[in-house]
């Protein structure tokens, strides 16, 4: 008699690969003709924007901008301050064996490391050392063996598994214009040298046939002033936004994911009542990205055997991504700075950058540890100079901690870092305290790999059975049902005969008796 089953159809994201990787991007950068030669760099700012990503044949293909902003002194005898903003383009391949064209691909990139020449006063030199990460998913449609109808004649061996299945992704763009007043203690706008963006979700949730993403934009805005006592100064604002993703399908209560990334901005100062530019116009051009998920709980059939009839399985590993959780937390990192000897002694600093990079993460304790640096850039004023504009680079080691209830050393972990906010205060000439405070953004999720049984065929043992009485001694990570599959037996026998008091926790070298009529083999592929 044919053994009978039941199948199930499952859907399943699977993670194909995933990759870290570094690209270099090296470009010349002409000074374009409105502004003037260069004499000094003070500092380069520059961010990635990911034009488009593509799965290709075992390469994951991504081609993006990075926009800098370098703020330089300009050459001449009144050496006032300008900065330009210019942009390079770049195309980048990842490797990663058995990609196929049509897969979904996820990628983030950050600057890691800039570094950058003056060739003449007209021409620089800069080198940017990116971060890659690439990740991607296909999605599999397996008939899979649900349950067995016979449960004497068929030994299942089932498992719980959380199965999370895209239904859908979306991309919009939105343009957030905010008008904003300086402080009524800030002096008025002269020229404006860099404006620096970035964004936080704050809220994120599924509706009907669209993603609803709420966040905050927190805009710093570096610019020259008239005043020769203070002559640079930032000033930062938040905004908030609202914006939607639609995907056709999406319903309330489904699980989410966003990334919000900016793609351009504009900054434009503006005359108030009293004809001062004290007005900040602001223009950001944010690119949403969304995706839906369902979430199901199955039980699955993950192996077989027959006491009666040899059984040849048909199985497929599948690798599961389960999200254990994110969390956030703020540090403040506070730091004296001694200047580098041989450097002219400070009358103020008037403007410091920061950077957080992260060196190192692990999960321990429940907690995701996060090891970095805070790669500063100090420009500072020294009257010993005659007034002349100088800087410095500090990286300063710091330490952070989120705590995620549920984790584990053997998960996985991706974190994000973002400056808050950066004071300082000049101690002395030639030494000074700084204070940041970041903030940390961990996700957690674990990596299964699962054996799901697809088929089966019943084989025609031309081996002779046997019966009898064994003695077996057990051995490290044996379980029941390994040792019930082995003799060709059930767990509910080796129960019968023997006196097990946690059928679940084996004691190594503990001694079972087996009690069989016949002996049959079992062989998986």
């Amino acid at each position: 008699m044919a053994i009978e089953f039941t199948r199930d159809l499952i859907k399943i994201d699977e993670v194909v690969g995933e990759q870290l990787s570094q690209a270099l991007v090296e470009a010349d950068i002409i000074v374009p003709e409105a502004k003037p030669d260069i004499a000094k760099i003070l500092d380069v700012l520059g961010r990635v924007v990911i034009n488009s990503k593509e799965a290709i044949q075992d390469k994951v293909m991504v081609e993006g901008t990075i926009k800098y902003n370098i703020l330089y002194v300009a050459d001449g005898d009144n050496q006032y301050l300008d900065s330009m903003d210019v942009e390079t383009s770049f195309t980048h391949y990842i490797d990663m064996p058995d990609i196929k064209p049509k897969m979904v691909p996820y990628v983030n990139i950050y600057v890691e490391h800039l570094d950058y020449d003056i060739i003449n006063s007209r021409k620089i030199s800069i080198k940017a050392v990116l971060d890659v990460n690439a990740k991607v998913n296909q999605e599999l449609q397996l008939e899979a063996i649900k349950d067995f109808k016979d449960e004497e004649k068929v030994q299942a061996l089932k498992d719980d598994i959380m199965i999370s299945t895209s239904q859908g992704q979306g991309v919009s763009q939105a343009v957030i214009r905010e008008d904003v007043v300086l402080d009524d203690d800030m002096p008025s706008i002269h020229r404006i040298l860099r404006e620096k963006v970035q964004t936080t979700i704050d809220d994120k949730r599924t509706a009907d046939n669209k993603i609803v993403v709420n966040g905050t934009i927190d805009v710093g805005i570096l610019y020259l002033c008239e005043e020769d006592s203070r002559p640079i100064n930032y000033f930062d604002c938040q905004i908030e936004f609202g914006h939607f993703v639609d995907i056709p399908g999406a319903y309330q209560g489904m699980d989410c994911d966003a990334n919000v990334t900016v793609e351009d901005v504009y900054v434009e100062a503006r005359e108030d009542i009293n004809g001062e530019l004290r007005i900040i116009g602001i223009e950001v051009l944010l690119s949403v990205e969304g995706e839906v998920f369902e979430i199901e709980n199955k039980r699955i059939v993950t192996d077989a055997y027959s006491p009666q009839t040899r059984l040849q399985l048909k199985k497929r590993s599948v690798k599961l991504v389960e999200s254990m959780g994110e969390g956030q937390s703020q540090t403040v990192v506070k730091e004296s700075i001694s200047f580098p000897q041989g450097m002219p002694e400070a009358d103020e600093v008037m403007h410091v950058s920061v950077q957080p990079i992260i060196s190192d993460e692990e999960i321990r304790e429940g907690q995701v540890i996060i090891e970095g640096i805070l790669a500063s850039n100090i420009i500072y004023r020294s009257g010993e100079m005659g007034g002349v504009v100088g800087n410095f680079q500090e990286d300063i080691p710091f330490r952070q901690a989120v705590e995620i209830n549920g984790i584990n050393e053997d998960m996985y972990s991706k974190s994000s870092l973002q400056v808050e906010d950066v004071k300082f205060v000049l101690l002395s000439p030639d030494e000074m305290e700084l204070k940041v405070n970041i903030a940390a953004r961990s996700e957690v999720w674990t990596i299964s790999e699962k054996e799901i049984l697809l088929g089966f065929e019943e084989v025609e043992d031309k081996e002779p059975n046997e019966g009898g009485i064994f003695i077996y001694f057990v051995k490290p990570r044996d379980n029941m049902w390994n040792i019930a599959k082995r003799y060709n037996t059930t767990i509910e026998n080796i129960l019968k005969y023997n006196d097990i008091e946690d059928e679940d926790h084996l004691e190594v070298g503990s001694r079972i008796i087996i009690y069989k009529k016949f002996d049959y083999q079992v062989s998986a592929q």
